[in-house]
């Protein structure tokens, strides 16, 4: 006996709609359905939450930080800055002592040539 050639590129029957709506209706399928669109509607309603709490969180207390104030008021020596006081505007005062300087390094200024040199004339 021989056997038939089997063509190997040849693609199976596809299921006729009738095939489908038989295998859909079985209660198996329809339970797996349901459940699928609990569980989908359960994370849509936890995004949902997630996104609200964001919202939520999102508001930045207002914060004077353009009026300078003296700096004795928002930094001491040696200390660590507090939040409030980070982006506060400050003044200053202080005096040249003629042939005394210090040079601090290194010092990058945030890569801004001309803006606060170290250098001293």
């Amino acid at each position: 006996m021989t056997e038939a050639p089997v063509d190997r590129d040849a693609r199976p029957p596809r299921p006729t709609l009738a095939q489908f709506l038989s295998v859909a209706r079985r209660p198996r399928w329809i339970g797996a359905l349901v459940l699928s669109l609990a569980i989908a509607s359960g994370f849509a309603a936890l995004g949902q939450w997630q996104l609200d709490r964001s919202v939520q969180n999102a508001t930045v207390p207002e914060v004077e930080t353009e009026t300078p104030v003296p700096l004795e008021t928002v930094a001491r020596p040696q200390a660590p800055m507090t939040d409030p006081a980070i982006g506060q505007r400050v003044t200053a005062s202080g005096t040249v002592v003629p042939g005394d300087f210090s040079v601090l390094s290194p010092r990058d200024n945030d890569g801004v040539e001309g803006r606060g040199s170290s250098r001293t004339s």
